[in-house]
């Protein structure tokens, strides 16, 4: 959920393997702030209204936006890299500025929905098994996904079997957006965690898996204060949290990769892959602990198999932080 909020931003030059996100700057190519609002205030009270807002702004702001485009344009050459026409470049960052509106309606929507309403929306749960295993050593669970797919039924389908469900996010700097998400998490009965509180919030978070409760956050995303290793992702590098894999040996508790992917319009299918055991490794000086690598591969593979379901515009890969803007 961090579409309209601000992001750190590193600089392309050569660096070490750790690094510790900076303060966020107002540095990403973002979705019209007015144009936003419009389509979350919309579908907070006529979802189908919003439906056709949502339809007509996606287009309007590729039509108009050069920022937008040069942005959505780099990350499906990232997503894909096979991609060499430029046709088929901008119909798959087209569809990546359509998803990041479809953010903002499915939250605008969530407003008033309950989060057994998401349930009806999955037409298909790949993998339940491996949660419920990874349940039973009764120390809590990590959840790390990507930003593919829609997230009102990934939240539903572990509030089907989670009482807590603890969400790890940034706060934006649009008071009318984080408005809309906060009630989108509270009807999802989703608990916040705001990197923004800064090490209180992970001795909670640890507190909480000590508990046998679950977290739920981006595997891919450095935030606000977070140290980061350098991996392989997809095609090229991210600076992926370590935050995660720290966690997991404080507490004890298994990562477990799951995704929600849509199979049409209304419907979406939830996958959760095998957990990834963390052992003591090289999270320090430099090094790149295992379960780092190992997480990034699965969600690189998702990325990768549902690149046209992406729904983010920041700048994720080390290689085009700072490049210049080309629409």
């Amino acid at each position: 959920m961090i579409l309209l909020g601000e992001l750190s931003r590193l600089t392309p030059t050569e660096r070490p393997n750790t690094e510790v996100a900076p303060g966020t700057q107002n540095t990403m190519p973002r979705l019209s702030g007015l144009r936003a609002w419009l389509l979350s205030a919309t579908s907070d009270r006529a979802p189908a209204l919003g439906r056709l807002m949502l339809a007509a702004q996606a287009p309007w702001e590729w039509a108009t936006s050069r920022s937008v485009r040069a942005r959505a344009t780099a990350i499906a050459r990232r997503l894909n890299p096979q991609l060499t026409d430029n046709p088929a470049a901008c119909a798959l960052a087209q569809s990546i500025v359509r998803n990041c509106y479809a953010v903002v309606y499915d939250a605008g929507r969530g407003c008033r929905r309950d989060w057994r309403d998401g349930l009806s929306e999955i037409d298909q749960v790949i993998g339940r098994e491996r949660f419920l295993r990874a349940r039973t050593a009764n120390r809590g669970v990590i959840v790390a996904t990507t930003h593919i797919g829609p997230f009102e039924p990934l939240a539903a389908a572990l509030r089907q079997y989670e009482p807590r469900v603890h969400v790890v996010f940034q706060a934006g700097n649009s008071h009318a957006w984080e408005r809309v998400r906060s009630r989108s998490f509270a009807r999802l009965g989703l608990i916040e965690a705001p990197v923004s509180e800064g090490y209180d919030v992970w001795l909670t978070l640890r507190k909480a898996l000590e508990r046998d409760e679950v977290v739920l956050l981006h595997g891919d995303t450095l935030l606000h204060g977070q140290r980061g290793v350098r991996v392989p992702f997809v095609g090229g590098h991210i600076m992926a949290p370590s935050a995660p894999i720290k966690l997991a040996l404080l507490s004890g508790a298994p990562i477990v990769p799951m995704f929600a992917v849509r199979t049409s319009p209304l419907t979406a299918r939830v996958y959760f892959e095998p957990s990834i055991p963390i052992e003591p490794g090289p999270a320090e000086e430099g090094g790149v602990h295992p379960g780092v690598s190992a997480l990034c591969a699965v969600l690189g593979k998702y990325a990768k198999l549902h690149a046209d379901q992406w729904r983010s515009l920041a700048p994720l890969w080390l290689e085009d932080q700072g490049a210049p803007v080309r629409a």
